[in-house]
């Protein structure tokens, strides 16, 4: 009898030595099942909750637990990334889709912002070549369009008026005392055509015509009727409009590609609906340092007078991309790397991919760090950390993610691994014990 006590007692002990080694396996680490082969199922949110029943729900959010996969073969090496392998049924699930990694001729759209200005290069500023009053003002506003030999204004000047009576004396002498008269009144700035009149009438005006040398608008007056101006005192300024500048800015992060010569697509509030081109003839060499940008002047062809100085447009450049621009030093022109803009995920300064192993049996993950350079549309150029062919996870990466960072792996958002930190939704929330991981599995 006491044998048997004996016997029973040491059984006894066996068996709850092989309970807590059980639950010590547990408790160890994210094992998707017990040595038994029964079901650990995890809440996604707080992988700290552990349990055998499918249908518990989480004590903390209130949502389904999920299983926890066991699958030792995908487990990193030492100095391996960490993988991630699933069944098709699982990638199907998690909606994973893929792109390979491609060379592609891609182009940078840069929006830019801006106003219509005069095209300075053809303003003709009309001045007076020698002291005089305005005796009567033609173009007697800014803005008042004006005909190329229109009068601005009329000048009484002296020195004119006696520059114009030599001309009569020299009228009878003719030959070089005659031409020497009227080279006077041109450098006056009285045209040819009002000298053959003083010629014709044998008379002396008091004032002379100072007439506009193109077709434009005036911008600006330089004085009032009875003003009394000097040698080389501004009259009027008159802008031709046949072309137009558009002066747009662009943000320092913005100018990689940008050159003389390009086409600008731009468009103006005052013209709903239409669209316009100008070329880009003249980009600032000097950053503005209160703004952070650089001008960029934009000419265009106004022939009906609708681009009008002060209106503010919005504009468009396509700048294509080549692998000289990605990497200068290659010196050949070529198509540069892309992935598609909705690959990488981004956590500061890093941006990560994951990539699909080749050659698995089952669909297998793995992360990978990349360094991308300009967005172009609906794609990233790559710089660093992919090969042309390789492919890369395109929807679906964040429950990849999600996945590993449930397995305790290194992730996105836990690049050291092991569980994420506890998200509060205003529950009552158990801390996992201090002496392991994980608290242990709900038994039921």
């Amino acid at each position: 009898m006491k044998e048997r006590t004996n016997f029973t007692r040491g059984l006894t002990a066996v068996l709850a030595a092989a309970v807590l080694l059980a639950a010590g396996f547990i408790l160890a680490g994210p094992a998707g099942a017990e040595p038994g082969g029964r079901q650990v199922y995890t809440c996604s949110m707080h992988p700290q909750v552990r349990s055998f029943d499918p249908d518990e729900r989480c004590p903390i959010c209130g949502m389904e637990l999920i299983p926890v996969p066991m699958d030792e073969e995908d487990d990193p090496g030492e100095g391996e990334l960490p993988r991630l392998r699933v069944s098709e049924r699982a990638a199907a699930l998690m909606e994973i889709r893929t792109r390979p990694v491609e060379r592609r001729e891609v182009e940078v759209e840069l929006r830019l912002f801006g106003r219509v200005d005069f095209n300075e290069s053809l303003l003709n500023d009309v001045v007076l070549f020698s002291p005089g009053y305005i005796e009567s003002l033609k173009a007697d506003y800014a803005g008042r369009a004006v005909k190329a030999g229109e009068p601005i204004a009329e000048i009484y000047s002296p020195e004119a008026v006696t520059a114009m009576e030599e001309l009569l004396v020299a009228r009878g002498s003719g030959g070089a005392t005659l031409a020497a008269a009227r080279g006077r009144l041109s450098r006056l700035g009285i045209s040819p055509g009002q000298i053959e009149e003083i010629l014709d009438s044998g008379e002396v005006p008091r004032t002379y015509r100072v007439l506009s040398p193109i077709d434009g608008v005036v911008q600006v007056l330089g004085g009032r009727e009875g003003d009394r101006l000097g040698e080389g005192g501004l009259l009027a300024r008159v802008a031709d409009l046949s072309t137009v500048w558009i002066r747009f800015e662009a943000y320092e992060t913005e100018l990689a590609g940008v050159a003389a010569g390009q086409t600008v697509r731009f468009t103006l509030p005052a013209y709903p609906g239409e669209s316009f081109e100008g070329e880009v003839v003249w980009v600032d060499p000097v950053l503005n340092e209160k703004t952070r940008t650089v001008g960029l002047r934009v000419e265009a062809a106004n022939p009906a007078g609708r681009l009008k100085p002060g209106l503010f447009a919005r504009g468009e450049i396509s700048i294509p991309v080549s692998e000289t621009a990605v990497f200068p030093d290659h010196g050949h022109p070529s198509a540069p790397l892309v992935i598609p803009a909705t690959a990488p995920l981004f956590t500061g300064r890093r941006s990560l991919v994951y990539v699909r192993v080749p050659g698995a049996m089952q669909p297998t993950f793995e992360p990978r760090e990349v360094l991308l350079g300009p967005r172009a549309g609906d794609y990233y150029v790559v710089r660093e950390g992919l090969e042309e062919g390789e492919i890369v996870v395109v929807h679906g990466q964040f429950k990849i993610d999600s996945e590993l960072q449930i397995r305790g792996r290194p992730s996105m958002m836990s690049p050291e691994g092991g569980p994420p930190p506890v998200h509060d939704h205003g529950g009552p929330a158990p801390g996992p014990d201090p002496a392991a991981p994980y608290p242990p599995a709900h038994s039921h």
